[in-house]
């Protein structure tokens, strides 16, 4: 499935918020959103260490949504977990909100003994995010050197045995202890409500989140960025969770500690030197991939870099472990995914359907599942006012007769609609927001009869469409479903105002 396509499916209410506000205010002369590529700053001694406290962490976030449920590499979640490694360097009181902003809203911050852990959380899926090394902290200076010597520190002895095989570094996994017992019952929580886990890290943290990520059984994915090597061949043949070990340029950490006895885990995916995202094989026993094997990233997707006088003494293997850089990189690939994305469009007139007459739904309607008793959209009534595209050339839409285009939204979370000429069924989904008044909707597939109606077709227009409706805002006794990608509006009225 490529990325256009996931984007559509997974589209978000807050975004659809936000466009009805500016709707009403400018009418439908509202253009298309437009997603933007991020410039690559010049890294200096002054800007090299977390935290970024004047970066706008998820920035768009309503437009490409964290795939949750993804069980492959997805570029749109690799930005969403860099965002998050790159945040919890922040302190506890900075972070807590840009974790909720994003949707997150339960944030559960752990710290022992100089290891930090947020747990960020809804009611779909968590983000274990572990903070990577304190020596990137600016309040406590910058010092590579430092922070590598603390990856290498007694590499040939502290290898420990490690619970699910092979050795590990002892360093990495005392880490991992001193913080394990306080996070199991928030873990425990989760995993009761069958929330999907995602773990994440950079540098120390990645390290961290590698092991965490093997300790826990059944995590979504793990992404790590700029990560060391943990453990040696037997715990790289043993490790099972589904990771991707992203890596840019030169970045020095990646190769430490030394290849034997250590490896790497994971799928290697690599950004070269123009911003372009390499997938490689798993790691297997006998391979390990060098990540020191292009040249730097001396220039983005953004255009050129330009380097001022106190950046020309940062070598590249220490400017490509900054952490915001994999963070630029990886949303300036999901733009370019991203461009030319589009959905079925209302046409200005629609081709008449050469399909026989039908009695009978195409398909057979899938049972729903029961919607919150306090849902405000349960058991409600709606007939269609008119379609409101953000394309001027089609304009608005109305149906000559509201009450042939009706909608039954039921309790048991099956929904009934009358589509002109044609009948459908199907299933339907919601997630309120906290004033309930917008939130996530989705309808399940819809099963139809297919008789031909009279033009402009707006039953057509309805099925075909519905697949891509995500978003949901009640406002003045109506009901306006939202299409993703600037597809536009279906404005629906109470049949029982």
């Amino acid at each position: 499935m490529n990325l256009c396509f996931k984007i559509k499916l997974l589209s978000a209410a807050t975004l659809f918020a936000l466009a009805m506000t500016l709707f009403a205010s400018a009418g439908l002369g509202m253009g298309p959103i437009s997603l933007h590529k991020k410039s690559i700053p010049a890294i200096t001694y002054k800007n090299i260490s977390p935290p970024y406290k004047d970066y706008e962490y998820f920035q768009n976030r309503e437009i490409v949504p964290f795939e949750y449920r993804a069980s492959s590499f997805s570029l749109v979640n690799a930005w969403w977990l860099a965002e998050a490694s790159t945040l919890v360097y922040a302190d506890e009181a900075y972070v807590r909100p840009r974790f909720r902003e994003a949707g997150l809203n339960r944030v559960v911050f752990f710290n022992r003994s100089g290891t930090q852990c947020f747990i960020a959380s809804n009611s779909r899926f968590a983000i274990v995010a572990f903070r990577g090394s304190e020596i990137w902290n600016k309040d406590q200076g910058f010092d590579l050197g430092q922070m590598i010597a603390d990856f290498m520190t007694d590499i040939d002895i502290r290898l420990s045995d490690w619970v699910r095989g092979g050795k590990v570094h002892t360093g990495f996994k005392a880490a991992l202890d001193s913080v394990w017992d306080d996070m199991l019952p928030e873990i425990k929580r989760l995993r009761d409500q069958d929330v999907l886990i995602w773990v994440t890290g950079h540098s120390l943290g990645a390290a961290l989140a590698t092991l965490a990520a093997d300790r826990l059984p059944n995590v979504q994915g793990l992404y790590t960025f700029g990560s060391p090597r943990v453990g040696d061949e037997e715990f790289q043949k043993r490790f099972e969770p589904k990771a991707f070990r992203v890596v840019n340029g030169k970045d020095i950490v990646t190769d430490v500690p030394s290849k034997d006895p250590y490896r790497h885990v994971g799928e290697y995916i690599f950004i070269d030197q123009k911003g372009r995202i390499h997938t490689r094989h798993p790691v297997t026993e006998k391979s390990d991939d060098a990540s020191c094997d292009t040249n730097s990233n001396t220039s983005g997707n953004a255009g050129e870099v330009q380097k001022s006088d106190s950046a020309l003494y940062i070598p590249d293997w220490i400017r490509d472990h900054v952490p915001v850089l994999y963070s630029i990189y990886l949303w300036n690939k999901v733009v370019e995914s991203l461009t030319g994305c589009e959905i079925p469009k209302m046409t200005q007139t629609a081709a008449a359907t050469t399909e026989p007459a039908a009695s009978e739904p195409e398909a057979n309607a899938s049972p729903g599942t029961p919607v919150d008793l306090d849902n405000p959209l349960s058991g409600t009534e709606w007939r269609l006012v008119e379609f409101q595209s953000m394309n001027d050339t089609i304009g608005t839409v109305k149906p000559e007769d509201p009450s042939l285009f009706t909608m039954r939204l039921n309790s048991d979370g099956t929904v009934d609609m009358r589509l002109d000429c044609n009948s459908a069924s199907g299933t339907w989904i919601s997630e309120p927001g906290d004033d309930g008044s917008s939130g996530r909707f989705e309808f399940g597939a819809l099963a139809a009869t297919r008789a031909m109606c009279p033009p402009p077709n707006l039953d057509e227009h309805i099925l075909t469409q519905a697949r891509y409706i995500r978003g949901y805002l009640l406002r003045g006794g109506k009901l306006y479903l939202s299409l993703m990608a600037d597809g536009g509006i279906y404005a629906w009225e109470s049949v029982n105002r």
